[in-house]
């Protein structure tokens, strides 16, 4: 017979007292410190105090008996510099089509309710202060989500099978961010960063990824839009003299090549990282234990851990 996980349990806990705790936290914000909430670090410090400080030293403690398959000697490899490129790559691409997907998705769901779906995080990235997000987005979420998602995650679940365990750690990331967004593209590229991981042993190569992932994203290229606001300024009132849209142009010239720079950079990593899927799949290296997708969803901890993130979904498109 089955018996459900403490790791399921562990993780339906992490996010059950994450949103507790910030909803509790918010409320206190609102009646002792209601100034607090204008601030630029209030959505930041709302986010992370709440995971690292309380939920995830409550998922730990349901975690410390939890059974964790020991890796034999040739379970892993030392990732290469060319190996880990590759891997960036393939992040990139599929980063680039999970977004895609996601912005068709939810422009749908707009379409059909009448009211645009607002993406609060692509708005708070693109507002707010580039170096209080590169400290959040590169450095601290990199560290605190692959230690979560990978360490924590695939260590306790490899005893299902490799497959399985890089399968259900992206699931996890994807549904863990609580918006359709960031769902499809954080579960691509979570399935690259679980197997990294799954083949070193090392958390730093999955983390170094993320990072580079994240900088891209929630740093450059809200600083490049920041540098192109004057030409989009232009077109805020109405259809611009040619004139004065050339004389922008010339004057941005660096930046227009840097953004279809990077967008021709995306499109040529989304082929690419097809390509590769094609060709590689079947040089993927696994270990020899038994998959057992089924226990994924014979486990209350899991099935709760979904549900929860499949409500706070649904909440977040309702709610606007």
């Amino acid at each position: 017979m089955f018996r459900p996980s403490r790791t399921g349990f562990a993780f339906f806990a992490l996010l059950a007292v994450l949103l507790t705790s910030q909803f509790g936290l918010a409320l206190l914000a609102q009646l002792l410190w209601p100034a607090i909430t204008t601030h630029s670090l209030y959505v930041w410090i709302l986010s992370f105090l709440p995971l690292y400080g309380i939920a995830l030293p409550f998922c730990l403690l349901v975690l410390r008996k939890e059974e964790v398959l020991a890796r034999m000697p040739d379970d892993t490899s030392k990732m290469t510099v060319g190996g880990w490129l590759l891997a960036l790559l393939m992040t990139f691409g599929l980063m680039f089509i999970g977004s895609m997907i996601g912005t068709m998705l939810t422009t749908w769901i707009g379409i059909l309710r009448g009211k645009p779906l607002v993406n609060n995080i692509s708005e708070l990235i693109l507002n707010g202060n580039l170096g209080i997000i590169f400290i959040c987005t590169v450095i601290i979420a990199p560290l605190g989500e692959e230690f979560i998602f990978r360490r924590l995650l695939i260590d306790r679940t490899r005893k299902w099978g490799d497959r399985t365990a890089i399968l259900l750690s992206a699931l996890m990331f994807g549904a863990f961010h609580l918006n359709l967004h960031q769902f499809f593209y954080a579960f691509l590229i979570g399935l690259v960063l679980g197997y990294v991981y799954l083949r070193t042993g090392k958390l730093r190569y999955a983390v170094s990824l993320h990072a580079a992932i994240n900088l891209c994203g929630g740093v450059f290229i809200p600083w490049l839009i920041r540098r192109l606001q004057p030409m989009l300024d232009l077109y805020s009132t109405g259809m611009p003299e040619t004139s004065a849209v050339l004389e922008t142009m010339l004057s941005h010239l660096p930046e227009i090549a840097l953004l279809f720079g990077y967008y021709a950079l995306m499109i040529g990593s989304a082929i690419a990282a097809l390509i590769l899927a094609l060709v590689c799949r079947k040089r993927l290296r696994f270990s020899a234990t038994v998959e057992q997708p089924r226990a994924v969803f014979l486990d209350l901890g899991l099935l709760l851990f979904f549900v929860l993130c499949a409500a706070m979904m649904v909440f977040s498109i309702v709610s606007q």
